[in-house]
């Protein structure tokens, strides 16, 4: 396995797999993801992936992000080079509710994200332990776009879904 963005198999977290009904509600309220931006051919959700997002220009209409976790601030900041360069037309990124973070506070001031807060737990995979294990808080889901209408209507695409499957807390508000 090469690449910064690989997860590093000492570290439990970056191992961690997204869950495929959570994955689904998003992939729904998007239309589709054309890119998973940190992935390995173990654990890819689309078939266009990056093992390496900082060595990679991808490009897509909408990528699907579970960052490692360990690495999480690094790869916040180049998904929003990405979009910002326009290589991203709207991503999802799934991170720990971590409300009082320098890391979430930064994300929220952007004005181009709306959180919307996950019910419950969420067991991630974890393929060291042959099983599920869950964070000890709760799953944000970040909505980004440049596009403040498209985003907005991701959003609300994004709430139906999780409501649906009731998992549906909490929509933040877009930052400012």
């Amino acid at each position: 396995m090469k690449g910064k963005t690989n997860r590093d198999p000492s570290k439990s977290t970056d191992l961690w797999r997204t869950p495929k009904w959570l994955f689904n509600a998003c992939s729904v309220a998007v239309g589709g993801f054309d890119l998973d931006l940190c992935a390995t051919a173990d654990d890819a959700l689309v078939p266009v992936f990056c093992e390496d997002i900082f060595a990679e220009s991808p490009n897509a209409r909408a990528a699907w992000c579970n960052p490692p976790y360990s690495r999480k601030s690094e790869v916040i900041d180049r998904v929003l080079t990405l979009v910002g360069d326009n290589k991203i037309g709207e991503c999802v990124m799934c991170l720990p509710a971590s409300t009082d973070t320098s890391w979430f506070a930064d994300l929220m001031s952007t004005g181009i994200v709306t959180p919307v807060f996950v019910k419950g737990r969420v067991p991630f995979g974890d393929p060291t332990k042959n099983g599920r294990t869950a964070p000890i808080g709760g799953t944000v889901l970040f909505a980004i776009d440049k596009n403040e209408e498209l985003l907005k209507t991701t959003v609300r695409k994004l709430a139906r879904e999780l409501k649906q499957i009731g998992r549906l807390s909490c929509i933040g508000v877009m930052g400012v």
